[in-house]
């Protein structure tokens, strides 16, 4: 009697212990090193894919959970209005109804290519409503310098070398918020591609396994290039 009972409990932990064996051969069958590095370059695809999506517009991921006005985005990122070694022409009552007009979207909450021009249009405008540098009598004279061919003053020489002067030392902080604010932005974008692909994996009961180690891969990727960037403008700039 006992047997009778113990028979069918042994039989079905057996079925559920091979089904669970197959299920195990199957996992280790797609460990292999081609499927590894299919997957991976089908993952990079879909990434690169929805990144562009990202840039390009789109409304995957909710505004409400991912994006910026433009006041959040001065507290992280840095402001172009109130750099000490740039500043403006204009008070601050001025270039906030300036950033209003001329900027736009300053309330609305955007995130990739949409943030990315907001912030391109307020460093046009801070860029334009700069203070112009005063010029001593001293810098024109040691500007003027001597000719190599003969002694008197090159006053094209001068004014080309003072402008140069002068515009390295006023724009070059305003680069450097510039590439602050660019990282910013595009540092941001890694969560919210993130959000599409597992959306878009959601609906093709696709596997999200490979999400968790984007980040780390994404930032290793942007941040070197953000600063090279910003060095190849800074060398261009002298």
């Amino acid at each position: 009697q006992n047997m009778a009972r113990i028979l069918p409990l042994l039989q079905n932990d057996y079925a559920a212990t091979e089904k669970r064996l197959m299920q195990v051969d199957a996992e280790l069958a797609n460990l292999s090193i081609e499927r590894l590095k299919s997957g991976a370059d089908a993952f990079c695809d879909d990434f690169c894919v929805a990144l562009r999506k990202a840039i390009q517009g789109s409304i995957t991921a909710p505004a409400s959970l991912f994006g910026e006005t433009l006041q959040q985005e001065k507290t992280a990122g840095g402001s172009f209005s109130h750099i000490s070694n740039s500043p403006m022409s204009v008070s601050d009552r001025t270039w906030d109804r300036l950033v209003g007009t001329e900027v736009g979207h300053a309330s609305h909450r955007l995130y990739g290519g949409a943030q990315y021009h907001r912030t391109l249009r307020e460093f046009n405008l801070a860029t334009k409503c700069m203070r112009l540098p005063s010029i001593s009598e001293d810098e024109i004279a040691n500007a003027a310098g001597m000719g190599a061919t003969h002694d008197g003053m090159n006053f094209l020489h001068a004014a080309c070398v003072i402008a140069l002067e002068k515009a390295r030392r006023s724009l070059e902080p305003m680069l450097e918020a510039l590439q602050q604010r660019v990282s910013h932005v595009f540092e941001r974008l890694c969560p919210v591609t993130e959000y599409m692909l597992l959306q878009e994996f959601k609906s093709k009961s696709s596997s999200s396994s490979s999400l968790g180690s984007t980040s780390r891969g994404y930032d290793s990727y942007a941040t070197p290039t953000s600063k090279l960037s910003s060095s190849s403008v800074m060398d261009i700039s002298q």
